[in-house]
This record gives C-alpha cells, structure tokens and sequence, in this order.
C-alpha cells in the first residue's frame, strides 16, 4: 500500500523510531530492507528468508524478546508469530515499546512523541497488545 510506504519512509527519513510487531516486521523489510534494518519475526526460516530477500537483517528472537537497531531506530518482536499465549508475546511487545519510547525522546517534543508512538502503534494494529502500557508510558504535556 502506498500509504503505509509513504508513512514508514517518512518517519525513517526524519529519525523517529519505529516499531514492527509480529508479521509487521515484514513490511519493514520490505519498505527499509535497501538500509540495511535489523528485523525479526521470530524463527520461521521461510519468513526470515523473505525478510532478508529485501535486504534487511533478519535476527532470531524467542517470543519474550526483541530485536532492537538503534542504528536506525527500527525495534520488533515476534508476538503472535510465536507466541503461545499473552503473557510471553507482551514481554516483547513491552520491549518494542520501550525502545521506541526512549528512543523518542531524543529530540522530540512530549507532544510529538505521544503522537509518533501512537500513531506507529496504531498503523500496524498494534494497540490491541498493550494500550495500557502505551498510554501510562506517554506524558500529554
């Protein structure tokens, strides 16, 4: 889709962070993989394998974990591509938020971050995880 292209590129092409989460990471390949991003969808061989046709890095990474490229400020956890239950899927999906969170801060308004992170999260479905931890994390000041 070519809006989610123009939105990706744009927020990479500004230095805002990005999360990826569950297939998701896919399409950061896809859009970022010419970059060089680090990426994960879990441990799937034939998914890894399509991730690094795009050029992107992909990385291993148990379903409680994420993949974090602060390089280029690209972070993604496996989730449901993995996960069993929620317990261990929100594990990485609380790292993929962090990641972004801290990595926001750099340079960013309050009011910005909020948005960017909000917005990231919502364009790949992503509140459905975690809205609480999403919101208790950002400060609307």
């Amino acid at each position: 889709d070519d809006d989610v292209r123009a939105a990706i590129e744009t927020v990479h092409a500004q230095g805002k962070p990005l999360g990826f989460i569950c297939i998701a990471p896919v399409i950061g390949a896809k859009i970022l993989g010419d970059k060089g991003v680090k990426l994960t969808i879990g441990n799937d061989e034939g998914t890894a394998q399509a991730v690094e046709s795009f050029g992107a890095k992909h990385v291993h990474c148990e379903v409680h974990d994420a993949v974090l490229d602060a390089a280029h400020k690209v972070a993604s956890c496996p989730a449901y591509m993995l996960g069993p239950s929620i317990a261990p899927v929100a594990e990485g999906i609380d790292k993929v938020i962090d990641a972004v969170v801290e990595w926001a801060k750099d340079g960013h308004p309050l009011k910005l971050r909020a948005r960017l992170v909000i917005e990231v999260y919502a364009l790949f479905g992503c509140l459905f995880a975690a809205p609480e931890r999403l919101f208790n994390t950002m400060s609307f000041v």
